[in-house]
């Protein structure tokens, strides 16, 4: 989308969020800080919701939700200062352009996959101020790696590799650390890329397209290579497209 297009359809928005301004219903504030979070999976909302995010937002890759969805869920968070949280890199902007259509205090923290999302709200200090916490969560996020398993949609070369429609790829950032044939080797073969002499925790979320049966076997495997040394988290993540999403710390 050519960036004159987004700016004429974000100002065709503004317009009718004024025009509809009377039709918002937006809570009191009742609370000094309030989160909203961006969640691909039932099964991570699950996991942020435990960490008191008081909106979820669905989204993902294939299902990226709207300005107004973003919008909606800051106006039922009752409190005066609001975290965002998009979960990805596509969500980022949407996020940002929602702050600019409420009058509540509302911080974009920049997190751009599940696990930086999650290390972000886990900073999160009630004792701080909103700027302060800001600050944190912004520099947490940075110390949380993430990775993903899904599949090829098309014959292709990435990162130097070769690539055919199906095959399962580990990805670590923009960079193709893993073609497999299945999602089990590419997410060993991604890990074992991520994981370094310091790391100390594992969580890994599997999605709806892999089995309990099939996660638990996996999980096996890996506490067997690295359950020395290396805490790991097993979670139904439910999410659509990724067959893992994987975080180290």
């Amino acid at each position: 989308m050519k960036i004159e297009n987004m700016v004429e359809q974000y100002g065709e928005f503004v317009e009718q969020i004024k025009e509809s301004s009377g039709e918002r219903v937006i809570a009191a504030p009742e609370k000094t800080y309030g989160f909203v979070a961006v969640s691909p999976g039932e099964g991570i909302s699950d996991v942020l919701r435990d960490l008191s995010v008081d909106r979820i937002v669905s989204g993902g890759q294939t299902m990226n939700p709207s300005t107004e969805d973003i919008l909606a869920a800051v106006d039922a968070t009752p409190a005066e200062n609001i975290y965002i949280f998009p979960n990805n890199k596509n969500i980022i902007l949407t996020a940002e352009m929602t702050a600019k259509l409420t009058d509540k205090k509302v911080f974009v923290v920049p997190t751009k996959t599940v696990p930086e999302g999650i290390t972000a709200i886990m900073s999160f200090d009630e004792t701080a101020g909103p700027q302060e916490n800001f600050d944190a969560m912004r520099a947490a996020m940075k110390n949380v790696r993430s990775g993903s398993v899904t599949y090829a949609v098309r014959d292709t070369v990435v990162s130097e590799k070769k690539v055919k429609k199906g095959d399962m790829m580990g990805i670590e950032g923009s960079v193709v650390r893993a073609v497999e044939k299945t999602a089990e080797k590419a997410a060993a073969k991604l890990l074992a890329a991520m994981v370094s002499d310091s790391t100390s925790f594992v969580t890994i979320f599997y999605g709806e397209d892999v089995t309990p049966q099939a996660a638990e076997k996996f999980q096996e495997s890996l506490q067997k290579k690295y359950g020395d040394r290396i805490d790991m988290a097993f979670t139904a993540g439910g999410q659509p497209v990724y067959s893992y999403i994987i975080a180290v710390e």
